[in-house]
């Protein structure tokens, strides 16, 4: 149970730490005035990482430049979330300033991880709890040999920076919804 108790905050600190101190290579930013145009999936995709985890709020508490991506319908959206989740961190107890700081340094290493890393990681840690206590690493390897690998939702022609985006949007949700699974995983037993 500890153990998913730490890998639970390593991946949330993984997460938060890629939006913070993602390298400025993987950073998707745009040198123009024209804000990009993307498809309404990516910015669905943004305006539910944002709504669940902060990624564009900590982008521009870290100084980061945000996307200069055109949200459409979406941005009061957003715009509201941001504020929200602004005035949030704002007001954050010195004790969970401390508690996000150690998430944060811990979470840079998953970050690093790639997606099928990261979903190994997770049901290695799996094969652990009774769950899967019946399962063999030789069943593992079978499992994984018997699951598709699945194409990028990337679009044909798709401008290169909304493509770069997207990425960094599946990865971070993948690290969330991961952390959200143990976390709930660890809470049952």
């Amino acid at each position: 149970m500890r153990r998913f108790y730490r890998l639970f905050a390593v991946l949330s600190v993984a997460a938060l730490s890629f939006a913070i101190f993602a390298p400025s290579s993987a950073r998707v930013t745009r040198a123009q005035d024209k804000p990009l145009t993307c498809d309404s999936t990516l910015v669905t995709l943004l305006l539910v990482a944002e709504h669940n985890y902060d990624y564009l709020t900590n982008m521009e508490k870290s100084g980061s430049k945000i996307p200069n991506v055109e949200f459409g319908d979406y941005k009061p959206l957003l715009d509201n979330i941001m504020s929200n989740m602004m005035a949030m961190q704002q007001n954050m107890t010195q004790e969970q300033m401390d508690t996000a700081a150690k998430e944060e340094k811990m979470m840079g290493d998953m970050m690093g991880m790639s997606n099928k890393d990261i979903i190994d990681q997770y049901l290695k840690s799996m094969m652990s709890s009774s769950s899967m206590a019946e399962a063999t690493p030789d069943a593992m390897g079978s499992m994984d040999s018997m699951m598709t690998q699945l194409p990028t939702g990337a679009l044909m022609n798709e401008d290169p920076a909304c493509t770069t985006l997207r990425t960094d949007v599946e990865h971070f949700l993948l690290i969330h919804t991961i952390g959200d699974m143990l976390s709930n995983d660890a809470m049952m037993k």
